[in-house]
């Protein structure tokens, strides 16, 4: 009997949002007014990057909400790239975490959803995040246990709750 591939439904609750603005500070000051989210330290930094196969490293800046489970992430516009925006705030894609960021990537593959882009930093590490589009333009990431143990240090370091995602209600 052939092993049935999972849906995305089958990864459970997605843990972000991600949405890329035009303009960061002012993006998070709005969503911290309107809807009363607070930020985790923002990463300001370069990613190496794998798109196709060329090696880049970008150069943003990312900040995740407090309130989770579902948190949001905020992403820097960087033009001529996946993550230019197209308005003031664009929703992105929909993340994940999971255990295993190969064996999952494959699963998405052979659901028509090919990989877009990946974390890569050319060494043995590759368990951080990946991209997968789907036909439709509905956008994956993937995201493994290194990237969620920054996150939650980002948010311990922020509010003192040692990481713990907090309800936003």
């Amino acid at each position: 009997m052939a092993r049935s591939l999972p849906n995305v439904a089958d990864l459970g609750t997605p843990c972000h949002i991600g949405i890329v603005v035009r303009d960061f500070g002012a993006a998070k000051a709005q969503l911290e007014a309107t809807i009363g989210h607070r930020w985790a330290d923002t990463f300001d930094g370069e990613m190496p990057i794998l798109f196709g196969d060329q090696h880049f490293r970008l150069r943003t800046r990312v900040a995740w909400s407090v309130q989770g489970p579902c948190h949001l992430e905020l992403i820097e516009a960087v033009p001529d790239t996946l993550w230019a925006a197209r308005s003031d705030l664009d929703m992105h894609h929909v993340g994940y975490w999971v255990d295993d960021i190969d064996t999952v990537s494959r699963q998405l593959e052979a659901r028509g959803m090919p990989v877009e882009v990946r974390f890569d930093n050319r060494s043995e590490v590759r368990d951080v995040f990946v991209y997968h589009r789907g036909p439709d333009g509905l956008r994956i990431e993937l995201g493994g246990e290194q990237q969620r143990n920054l996150v939650r240090s980002r948010i311990a370091v922020c509010c003192g709750n040692n990481g713990q995602e907090t309800d936003s209600g």
